[in-house]
Order: structure tokens, then sequence, then C-alpha cells
């Protein structure tokens, strides 16, 4: 086996995840991997579980699953090299007989190892950001998008239909308008996306009251409660009376296009990420857009994340 056959290994474990998601035979996966990798292996058997018990839940048919590569960095020393993919992954599946889709973008993280039977996976991961300081991702073009039929104002003059017309146009083409980050932009997105539906920033001089962000030539600067998880919650859950106004609901059946949806994946009380609401499946389940990792229509459960932990909480936002 050549040195660069070791993209062979990456790219058929890509290809072995498309069949899984279709039923296809987890065991395939033992064939690449080294005897110290099948801990991890048992780990993600287990996730793997959980998704199609999910497809059960959903009582939906996988049609189609298909994996983009956008951005490959390679590090190599010697008779290892580290390998971190950024794939686009779309599902494609029917509930009810009517067609749905999803997509998202994540990193796949491998690192291999040379063995005498050629080229065998030692580590993988699939991780939410990149490490720092990998900037090779290619350019995406923002698409056009109509605006959601259904999507409903408020009386206060919150426009949902161009609240998610926005989390359809930058899910995956961060706005050059604002700052992106990398690391962890869910919180972020979101904020812009309630502001493209109109609801108004209420700006302060502390980066700790409010919900604001401020750009001035080369200078950004932002409130917590704009781009950081916990602050956001916490601001939500404030009682005002003009701006970003919100009640929290009981169940994600309550939700509307536009929504809210915070995460506790440790059930801590540290809130870690926050989605948008941009539609429902025929079951009335909401599908969600987001950030860090780059989501459309996501099924909002999240089950299938890798900071997804049985102690995750939710919490349900309708914005008034």
């Amino acid at each position: 086996m050549s040195d660069k056959d070791y993209r062979k290994i990456v790219h058929d474990w890509l290809r072995l995840q498309n069949e899984c998601w279709l039923g296809g035979d987890f065991n395939a996966f033992f064939d690449y991997i080294t005897p110290g990798c099948e801990r991890e292996l048992q780990e993600e058997r287990k996730r793997w579980r959980m998704i199609r018990n999910l497809q059960e839940k959903r009582r939906m048919t996988p049609v189609k699953c298909e994996t983009n590569i956008l951005s490959v960095d390679e590090r190599a020393g010697g008779n290892q090299i580290d390998v971190q993919v950024l794939v686009s992954v779309q599902h494609v599946y029917s509930i009810q007989h009517q067609l749905l889709d999803e997509e998202k973008e994540e990193w796949a993280c491998f690192r291999l190892n040379r063995t005498r039977d050629g080229w065998k996976i030692a580590k993988f991961t699939t991780a939410d950001s990149p490490r720092p300081g990998l900037h090779n991702r290619l350019i995406t073009i923002p698409s056009a998008v109509n605006p959601e039929p259904g999507a409903r104002s408020t009386s206060s003059g919150y426009n949902r239909a161009k609240a998610v017309q926005y989390a359809e146009t930058h899910w995956n083409a961060p706005n050059p308008g604002y700052l992106y980050f990398s690391q962890d932009d869910c919180t972020n997105f979101v904020s812009q996306c309630l502001h493209a539906g109109g609801i108004p920033m209420q700006f302060s001089q502390r980066r700790d009251q409010g919900w604001w962000y401020r750009q001035s030539g080369r200078n950004h600067v932002w409130s917590y409660s704009w781009t950081v998880a916990q602050s956001f919650y916490q601001y939500l859950k404030g009682q005002r009376s003009r701006g970003l106004r919100a009640v929290q609901v009981q169940s994600a059946e309550q939700l509307e296009p536009g929504d809210i949806i915070c995460y506790d994946w440790e059930g801590d009380g540290r809130w870690n990420h926050n989605v948008i609401v941009t539609g429902f499946d025929p079951n009335g389940a909401p599908l969600v857009n987001a950030h860090t990792t780059n989501s459309r229509h996501r099924y909002w459960e999240y089950k299938d994340s890798p900071a997804w932990t049985p102690r995750t909480r939710y919490a349900f936002f309708h914005i008034l």
C-alpha cells in the first residue's frame, strides 16, 4: 500500500458511514482499525445504535446519505499521520410518504498508523470545530431562499419568515457583516437570525447587559448575551417590555418556526448550545438550523451529536 493510500482508508470509512445510516453492517468498520481502537469503535457502535433507535422512533425510511469532502488538513510524521476532514453530509428520508432532507457539516478527525498490513485507523473522532489555526476551508456562496411558507409574524413585529430565511441562507455561509467564531458560533448565529427577523438590539455600554453587536471599522464588540450560550439563555428568561422577549414552554411541539431551543449537555445548569426552529417533520417534531456544527433541518433532539449525553436537558422558548 503506497504512502498516499491512507486517503483511501479515510474515503472508505466515510463511505461506510453512509451505508450504515441506510442500515448497513456496522462490523465492516473493524477491518479498518488497529486493535487499540476497538474500545473507541464500541462507543461509535453505541452512537449508531442510538441513531437507528431515533430512525425507528420517527418512523422514518432512510433513502439516501451523501458525504462530500469540503476541506482536508494533513499532518504527517513518520509512520503516523493525522487527517482532519471537513465533510458535508446530506440525509434524505421519508416520513408518512413525505420526502425530507437534512444537512450538516462536521469535522471527521483520524489518526492513522502504518502497519504491516498497510495503513490502519488508530484513533478517530467527530468534532464540532477544527483545530485552532486551520483556515483552508472552501468558500461557500450564500444561497437565495424564499421565506418559509406559513411562518407568521408576532404582534410585537417579529417576522418569523425573515428569521427562518436568514437561517436558511447562512446556515453554512456565515454573514461577512459579523465575526464568525469557528470554535463556537451557535449563539452568535441564533442572535443574527432573531435580529434579521426584526427584533431590535438592546444597546448598553456594558457587555454583561443588553443584547447587542457593534462594529466600528475593524473593531467588533458584542454583549455576552449575543454570543455566549449561557448568557443568551438567561437573557431569554428575563422579563422586559420591549426588544427580545420570550416565554418558556413545556414541549418542543409547542414551538413555531423562528423559536429557540437551548441545550444543557451535561444537565448541570450550564447551557451550552442554541438553535433556531426552521420547520417541522410530518410527526410535528421541530427541525432546526444551527452553527458550530453547521446544520440545516436537523432533528431537534441532537441525539446523533457527540456532545449529547443521557443527562442532556432542553429549554424551549417561544418568541413573543
